[in-house]
């Protein structure tokens, strides 16, 4: 009884701490075009002296990620802390499930109820992606750059080795 006391009070803790944190990283890359931006009206101000900046000028996402030494990828939005909580918070969740099925239902099976907590778990965390998805796109083309990353080329081709 003492567990399921303490996890929903501690999914209710992660649930606010992921929202907060998802909040201040997109506040994160606002600030970091902000930034982006200023840049860019010292160098117009005086080209000369561009060379005194060592991050570049360009305020969009990309140009943003950029001087922050983060790759403009989905790859990268996994390794962002409101992705480290969302993960605690989906097996914080599924053990929930699982245990309060395993002590309502006290001739389930084990499996069932931990096939059940997986299956609560898996959807709180795909809850909370989603919701990630929606703030990081809408931060996308809630600012208009106004000085953007030049388009992307081809990749250049590694030299092969010698076998």
């Amino acid at each position: 009884m003492f567990v399921l006391t303490v996890l929903p009070a501690l999914l209710f803790l992660g649930l606010v701490t992921y929202v907060r944190v998802l909040h201040n990283s997109v506040e994160d890359i606002i600030y970091a075009r902000a930034t982006n931006r200023i840049r860019h009206y010292y160098t117009e101000i005086d080209p000369t002296k561009a060379h005194y900046f060592l991050l570049s000028g360009r305020d969009d996402v990309r140009g943003a990620l950029q001087n922050m030494f983060l790759r403009d990828s989905w790859t990268q939005f996994l390794f962002t802390l409101p992705s480290a909580v969302a993960v605690i918070n989906g097996l914080l969740a599924g053990a929930t499930a699982a245990l309060a099925l395993a002590f309502a239902a006290r001739g389930v099976a084990p499996l069932l109820a931990t096939v059940v907590g997986a299956g609560f778990g898996s959807a709180v965390l795909t809850l909370h992606v989603a919701y990630q998805v929606r703030h990081f796109t809408r931060m996308r083309t809630a600012v208009e750059a106004r000085f953007p990353s030049p388009p992307r080329g081809p990749r250049p081709s590694r030299p092969r080795r010698a076998p």
